[in-house]
């Protein structure tokens, strides 16, 4: 029974490292052998158990197994609190029936009973504000309360409506398909919440992460100083074992040691295994979020900055291989604009001398490379991540300018995609080289996701320049005071009574 629960933790251990790092840090759209293992856990072996199912037991299995994931995770449905709940307080009736009655042990005192009851009720009671406290609703009325975010003209941009909701797209808010509103500055719907995690409950929010967190890895110490109490108290580690079956003696080590505490105290050993595990994925989670309150983006958003980094390396790339194609004489100087199509290859080699104009810039097909790895990969990417999202109301276009880009936004094509170009609002003066790569890539990024390639080498024979600043980063310091003093994770402007 021993071996077999080691084995156990074993595998459990190194199927969270696994998932943690595929959902986390691999990208499935990258070439290299972490997009591999990516697309190796989220697509293939997905798709090979549903085959190798739908084989045994026909295609009505697999329906039903679709809508049960469907019903658990697009939908709001309380199944993830009620399993939540059950493994929490069943770990805790396994500690009070087998581990608290051993208390006092060598190493572990009777207090340490009394601080777990503390900590489940702390445990708990963060787990109920996080599940009850709404995220926020934009309406009508409330829209002008949640209006002090300041638009960055990169992700958010003004003079856009919800197509669903009919408000204003106030800046860092987005529509939750599964809730059914627009919600301020939103980070990520938690199906284990029940709910979105937004700017009235992002402080419940992270309040819930640091004591679970606490309260599990607290709990994992205190069963550790209780296993490893029978081994001082009893000298385990200079003792004879005496296997029963064969009548054989062995002298102990740290396996068969390990081996007899498990088999001897197997529940106690799986309150251990559960608080561990579990402890030490929500602590990387609270890291996650404390990271990314200290480079100021919410998870919503972080997918989004992923996209733009994406679109600007490749914009980058063009314009490089343009220049290159300028100095070797494939390309003049100056040229007419040429209408080409949209491609879904990317060309990375440096255009020859004999290139032709059309092939000498990695234009279309750079975008389309970029928009057909995100499109599958994440909806989130950009601030049109969904139908009822983005979609909206028509911006009206900023002054004419001598820039190349304003004079390639005052082209009949440009002005044909009003719609989409929301970068330049009335009144948009540019005046600083931050402002032109931040609205070149947004207005690039706008083309790739509503498809009008048709231009785009004529944008991407222009120097992107570096990455656009984010205007939300303010430190990790002021962005935790705006969470739990303020309710604005990452807001710059302060909030007043009539805003």
């Amino acid at each position: 029974m021993s071996t077999l629960y080691i084995a156990v933790f074993s595998v459990y251990t190194l199927i969270l490292v696994v998932i943690i790092y595929v959902y986390f840090f691999a990208d499935p759209s990258s070439k290299g052998a972490s997009g591999e293992v990516a697309r190796l856990i989220t697509r293939k072996i997905p798709k090979a158990i549903a085959d190798t199912v739908e084989a045994c037991f026909g295609s009505a299995i697999i329906r039903l197994f679709q809508r049960f994931a469907d019903y658990l995770l697009r939908q709001r449905n309380p199944l993830l609190i009620i399993a939540y709940l059950l493994v929490i307080n069943g770990a805790y009736l396994g500690w009070m029936l087998s581990g608290e009655p051993l208390l006092p042990t060598k190493l572990a005192g009777k207090i340490h009973a009394y601080i777990g009851y503390v900590g489940l009720a702390l445990s708990e009671l963060s787990f109920f504000f996080a599940c009850t406290v709404s995220p926020g609703k934009i309406t009508a009325e409330t829209a002008p309360f949640f209006n002090h975010v300041p638009f960055d003209g990169l992700l958010y941009v003004p003079g856009k409506v919800c197509k669903t909701c009919r408000v204003p797209k106030i800046a860092r808010s987005k529509h939750c398909s599964l809730c059914g509103f627009c919600v301020p500055i939103f980070d990520h719907h938690c199906v284990w919440l029940n709910q979105c995690v937004g700017e009235l409950n992002h402080k419940y929010f992270l309040s819930f992460l640091v004591v679970n967190s606490v309260f599990l890895l607290y709990a994992t110490y205190v069963v550790s100083l209780v296993l490893l109490s029978e081994i001082y108290e009893r000298d385990l580690m200079n003792a004879v074992f005496y296997n029963h079956t064969t009548g054989e003696e062995f002298r102990a080590d740290m396996l068969i040691v390990a081996q007899y505490v498990v088999g001897k105290n197997s529940t106690l050993f799986a309150v251990w295994l559960i608080a561990g595990v579990m402890g030490i994925a929500i602590t990387c989670f609270l890291f996650y979020h404390l990271y990314l309150l200290w480079v100021g983006t919410t998870t919503n958003e972080a997918y989004k900055w992923d996209y733009v980094r994406k679109v600007h390396k490749e914009l980058t790339r063009s314009f490089m291989a343009y220049k290159a194609a300028q100095r070797y004489g494939g390309v003049p100087a100056s040229r007419p604009r040429r209408r080409q199509r949209k491609t879904t290859t990317l060309t990375e080699q440096v255009p020859s001398a004999t290139t032709d104009v059309a092939s000498s810039v990695a234009a279309s097909s750079a975008a389309a490379a970029v928009h057909a790895d995100d499109t599958n990969a994440n909806d989130d990417h950009s601030d049109n991540d969904n139908d009822e999202d983005d979609r909206n109301e028509p911006a009206a276009a900023g002054p004419s300018h001598d820039s190349p880009l304003q004079q390639a936004l005052s082209t009949k094509a440009a002005q044909e995609a009003s719609e989409f170009v929301g970068c330049l609002p009335v009144g948009f003066q540019f005046n600083a080289p931050r402002d032109y790569q931040k609205h070149f890539v947004r207005d690039i990024m706008d083309k790739i996701d509503d498809d009008e390639a048709d231009d785009l080498p004529e944008y991407l024979e222009q120097d992107p320049g570096p990455v656009p600043t984010n205007l939300y980063r303010v430190g990790l310091g002021k962005t935790l005071w705006r969470v739990f003093v303020t309710g604005s994770p990452t807001a710059t402007t302060p909030r007043h009574k009539n805003d």
